[in-house]
């Protein structure tokens, strides 16, 4: 292995954009700080406000139109027709 060309991103370093990020963005910076006092005035744990912070990503995540394969049983494609002609009537 060579030891002279430096590691990306090493484990050490990773939390530094995010310090750039609370520095930089005000919005982010609101919702650490807001975050950090449920957890100083003993209202959540930190693991609630791991929780809580997940299942908000989960749940907007399970609200997001999925992309996926378009099943067409047979016989469906002679009704498209007839489909196309009440959608040009529209």
């Amino acid at each position: 292995m060579d030891t002279t060309t430096p590691v990306q991103n090493p484990p050490w370093n990773r939390l530094h954009t995010v310090y750039e990020r609370y520095n930089g963005d005000s919005m982010f910076r609101q919702l650490v700080d807001t975050l950090e006092a449920f957890v100083e005035r003993g209202e959540f744990t930190p693991s609630e406000v791991r929780q809580a912070a997940i299942l908000a990503s989960m749940r907007v995540a399970d609200r997001q139109i999925q992309a996926g394969p378009i099943i067409i049983e047979r016989g469906a494609l002679a009704h498209l027709g007839a489909l196309e002609s009440l959608l040009d009537k529209a």
